[in-house]
């Protein structure tokens, strides 16, 4: 049951036309979200199932089972309504929607508008005074070859030290209590944290490069986890260190193995108050830095679409100006995203305003 794709899409061509055309098309799941959905006076309001849930949704749909169960909800896949378990009367219609992908770009992710750090700040352990305190914690050298234990207490947050390796046999027993699972149970998103913490289990015997590529992944999709880290770092929250530590380690490792060999221009957009564009100003000539991981892309159309603000950063390819792009390994390879590690420089090279439009450009160099 397909549709045709939004001529009011906000984005047209893609920066980089033969890696993902615009017709590339996604299936898509969702339920019907306005108060009342067997109300036909009422405006019919969706809202799509996360990322997880959609894939698991649509495995279930393609073996041809009739149901699929998402925690506290069954889809009936013959009815297309989701069913809550505890009362089966409360029930919504759900849809499948083969759509384009570049109806799906996430403002969030490429326009938070994050506090830039001076130059006079103190450099930070692995550039991340948490991910060093998660490292302080767990006796975790710079270089070593635990990545795959590192990768079972990202998914069960259980503290370990390099001495006592067996301890990780009793990691099943306490893998609901801590980890992505725990902070998904607190934040009623329990069944993305479940599939993403089995994900990382999955990994736990597999290679380096395996491992980092579903790290990658699961930072990729739309869910709580990649704005809970972010969020962690960014106010330097000691307290999910336990929980998100291990996978924010992880994340920041990915960047030391290798850099991309070429220049790139990148953009991101933001919105700004008058005092931070003020400071970017006083901040021209010196270096900044951002305290979390940064997502920017190599289509400035996307990054047009946010804020008031677009940064313009001319990325150089150095093992010690590390920035991946992983649009390869994305959910959403259209975004064209090129992520970069937490605590990374930058150079304020000119702050001005664009003639046209009005727009605040920032230009920065790594």
């Amino acid at each position: 049951m397909g549709t045709a794709c939004s001529s009011t899409s906000s984005v047209t061509v893609p920066f980089r036309p033969t890696i993902l055309p615009s017709t590339v098309r996604t299936i898509v799941w969702s339920w019907q979200s306005n108060p009342d959905p067997w109300n036909e006076k009422e405006t019919k309001e969706w809202k799509r199932y996360s990322d997880f849930e959609n894939e698991f949704i649509e495995e279930k749909y393609q073996k041809k089972e009739s149901e699929a169960h998402l925690g506290n909800y069954v889809i009936d896949l013959k009815e297309m309504v989701q069913i809550k378990k505890d009362s089966s009367t409360l029930q919504r219609p759900v849809k499948r929607e083969k759509l384009c992908v570049t109806q799906f770009v996430r403002e969030e992710r490429f326009a938070y508008a994050d506090q830039a750090i001076g130059s006079f700040t103190d450099a930070y352990d692995w550039g991340s005074r948490f991910i060093g305190e998660w490292r302080k914690r767990n006796e975790v050298p710079y270089v070593s070859g635990i990545w795959s234990e590192i990768v079972e207490q990202a998914a069960a947050g259980d503290n370990f030290t390099l001495c006592s390796p067996l301890v990780y046999s009793a990691i099943d027993s306490l893998f609901d209590l801590a980890g992505i699972l725990k902070e998904g149970r607190q934040l009623d998103q329990e069944f993305d944290a479940q599939q993403m913490a089995e994900k990382l289990r999955q990994m736990k015997d597999k290679s380096e490069d395996e491992i980092y590529e579903c790290i990658v992944r699961l930072y990729s999709a739309e869910s709580f986890l990649y704005k809970l880290v972010n969020r962690a770092l960014r106010s330097e929250d000691m307290t999910k260190v336990d929980t998100l530590g291990a996978y924010a380690c992880l994340l920041n490792r990915y960047f030391r193995i290798s850099s991309e060999p070429e220049k790139r221009t990148l953009y991101r957009g933001a919105t700004l108050t008058n005092k931070m564009i003020d400071e970017y100003e006083q901040a021209t000539g010196t270096m900044i830095t951002w305290r979390a991981f940064t997502s920017t892309s190599e289509s400035r159309e996307l990054a047009e679409q946010f804020g008031n603000t677009l940064f313009i950063i001319q990325a150089k390819g150095l093992l010690n100006n590390p920035f991946k792009d992983i649009s390869s390994l994305s959910h959403y390879p259209h975004e064209q995203e090129v992520l970069f590690p937490p605590g990374h420089w930058y150079w304020v090279n000119k702050v001005e305003r664009a003639k046209k439009n009005g727009r605040h450009l920032i230009y920065l160099s790594n």
